[in-house]
């Protein structure tokens, strides 16, 4: 276990949030008690519970457009609510024109659920 990982999540009026070392960028947790890995929105230092190392993402690594769906959209499936809580734009090693984006989902009871979107 990290000895550093409790010490970046923190509590305040909004509820527990992760505090980035590198930019200092806030973000709030909708289940901290289950994240094992955190990597920053705003400038994708990724940090892991288990090892106390963090690193950012490599030079020259394409970073690609946000996403279709913004942050903390909330919407209703099957008369169940969530909340996107985070996405993960993917690409096929070697063919450029296979892209997608997976969305993680959360809905009031802490139950998770995914979203893929490609063209």
């Amino acid at each position: 276990m990290n000895p550093d990982w409790d010490n970046l999540i923190k509590m305040d009026h909004r509820g527990k949030y992760f505090k980035c070392q590198c930019c200092e960028y806030e973000t709030v947790l909708f289940n901290a008690l289950k994240l094992v890995v955190f990597i920053c929105p705003n400038c994708q230092c990724e940090y892991s519970k288990s090892t106390k190392e963090y690193t950012k993402v490599k030079k020259g690594k394409k970073v690609f457009n946000r996403s279709s769906i913004p942050l903390y959209s909330k919407f209703d499936y099957e008369s169940i609510s969530y909340t996107i809580i985070a996405c993960m734009l993917k690409r096929e090693k070697g063919d450029a024109t296979a892209k997608w984006e997976e969305y993680t989902l959360i809905d009031s009871l802490g139950n998770y659920a995914y979203l893929s979107q490609s063209d």
